[in-house]
């Protein structure tokens, strides 16, 4: 979703700075867009802070970020590690916090700056195996909603939630059969899978002016999903 992001911001002329740990597939995309790649860890708050600000410089500035990044664990707590589980509360949670810290100042002196963070439909109705994921992504939401006394009128947030979207962090889950088509059918009303680029059209909607007078709003990109 971050990459179908990227190609359609840059299709709209933004200059982009990007972040992945992927840096092979980072890099690619980078080059697709014309952007610049920075392989770097969201949890580790420091590097974030440093790059963001190294970004800001070498763009002229920073009027929008957009928080795609996200881990998955499918597993019931008790099989989950700790590892596991400190590692998606410091991506899903702490990367996203870092991103903001990091960005705000630059954001604010922007004068008209966005923020969209990325949560997802598992913070309503996560499933099985999903509880430390799907109480990560609440954490987004949450986040915004508190952040939204303390940004400021010239800084706007707002939050998506995919449904199922196919990507691959959900293909294994697609290929397994556990959401096989049959299964989409069932559990949203346009059933189907979601598509990266679709995400990345509600992205660009709540970064421009027709969503001016939105925010702390949570778009839902989920095909009706029904549960």
């Amino acid at each position: 979703m971050g990459a179908a992001c990227a190609r359609l911001f840059a299709e709209h002329g933004a200059t982009l700075t990007l972040f992945d740990m992927n840096e092979a597939a980072l890099t690619a995309v980078a080059h697709e867009t014309g952007g610049t790649a920075v392989a770097i860890n969201l949890a580790d708050g420091p590097a974030v802070n440093d790059a963001v600000n190294a970004a800001a410089s070498a763009m002229g500035g920073l009027d929008g970020i957009v928080n795609a990044a996200g881990i998955l664990r499918l597993k019931p707590i008790e099989e989950i590690t700790f590892e596991e589980q400190d590692m998606l509360l410091r991506v899903n949670i702490g990367g996203v916090a870092n991103m903001i810290r990091a960005a705000l100042p630059h954001l604010q002196a922007s004068g008209n700056a966005t923020i969209v963070n990325f949560a997802s439909y598992g913070a309503y109705r996560p499933g099985t195996g999903l509880s430390i994921y799907g109480a990560t992504k609440a954490g987004v939401l949450a986040m915004a909603k508190s952040l939204i006394n303390d940004i400021g009128p010239h800084v706007r947030i707002n939050s998506i939630c995919p449904g199922v979207i196919q990507t691959p962090m959900n293909q294994a889950r697609i290929d397994s059969g556990h959401l096989s088509t049959e299964r989409m059918e069932a559990i949203n009303q346009l059933g189907r899978y979601g598509q990266p680029e679709e995400v990345a059209e509600a992205a660009l909607f709540l970064t421009g002016p027709e969503s001016s007078f939105m925010s702390n709003a949570v778009l839902e990109v989920s095909g009706g999903q029904l549960n």
